[in-house]
């Protein structure tokens, strides 16, 4: 009973594992924030994510919202409210559209990409 209990609780790991990595494709806010965090954060920190550590993961999403109004994570939800995300001939509403350019992009320019 006891390994099928821990074979339940890994589920979720291994699954976030895959996204980091970029072997699963997201399928939610939750995750695409993961995606996005990860390759945010190599990118800016310059340092690859130990995935198979939770510190370094809990490191990673922290790097994503912490900053309060000025957070990835505040500039991806202003994304999703923008009026004209729906529109938007890439995003096209679908928040699994959005990349690490279109986060950075609407951080600097305070509006949505043009293309």
């Amino acid at each position: 009973m006891k390994s099928e209990e821990q074979m339940a609780l890994s589920e979720p790991i291994e699954r976030e594992i895959g996204i980091v990595n970029g072997e699963i494709i997201p399928a939610n806010r939750l995750e695409n924030q993961i995606r996005l965090a990860a390759a945010l954060y190599r990118k800016e920190v310059d340092k690859d994510i130990d995935v198979s550590s939770v510190e370094a993961r809990n490191e990673t999403m922290i790097f994503w919202s912490g900053g309060g109004e000025k957070s990835f994570s505040k500039i991806y939800r202003d994304i999703e409210n923008d009026p004209g995300f729906v529109t938007h001939a890439r995003l096209a509403g679908d928040i699994l559209n959005i990349t690490v350019e279109d986060v950075l992009s609407y951080k600097e320019a305070g509006k949505l990409p043009t293309e």
